[in-house]
């Protein structure tokens, strides 16, 4: 059992952590216990937003009518000037489907549906900011017009795919690509 202060000078109370993988006990420095309880809340909040993770991000391959695939030119590091598939954090609150939507309108001015998992990316090293996993999504345009905006510098539809893109796009292109064959997986949003 781990205290994290002296149980001798002040009142003890055993709480699970947020993670809810250990136990801990606090020390609460109040008789009542609603205090306590309301102290102990907050050190598991302090914990949670303390405790190293990783990031959470989508990645949107827009697939069109005509069969070609929207990129971004990134505006920003990592990979500025670069191509990128759409796409970009997760806010709190959110689900992954909605950040894929939004994401979508904001880099490119082009709505989106149909979104079919193609993948999650979690290789530590895929992004050079730290670790940041990705939930890729494969999406059929449904509207708008491309308007790069944002983290977007440029916004363009290919036919064939630059070469070099940013980040493991290229394999999660390819991967969906391979989705884009099976017309029998599940569909969101």
């Amino acid at each position: 059992m781990t205290w994290l202060c002296d149980p001798r000078v002040t009142y003890g109370k055993s709480v699970l952590l947020v993670d809810q993988s250990k136990k801990i006990n606090l020390c609460c420095l109040f008789k009542d216990l609603a205090q306590c309880a309301n102290f102990s809340e907050r050190v598991s909040e302090f914990v949670m937003a303390t405790r190293k993770s990783p990031l959470l991000t989508v990645d949107i391959v827009i697939r069109r009518k005509d069969e070609t695939v929207v990129l971004i030119k990134r505006l920003n590091p990592p990979f500025k000037d670069q191509y990128a598939i759409p796409g970009g954090f997760v806010e709190y609150g959110e689900t992954v489907e909605q950040t894929a939507k939004r994401e979508a309108e904001e880099e490119t001015g082009l709505r989106v549906g149909n979104l079919r998992l193609v993948g999650v990316y979690s290789d530590p090293n895929r992004d050079p900011r730290g670790h940041v996993v990705s939930v890729a999504f494969l999406a059929d345009e449904l509207g708008g017009e491309l308007n790069a905006s944002t983290d977007a510098k440029e916004v363009r539809v290919f036919k064939e795919i630059p070469a070099a893109l940013a980040f493991d796009h290229s394999r999660i292109l390819a991967d969906a690509m391979r989705v884009t064959k099976d017309a029998d997986l599940p569909r969101f949003g």
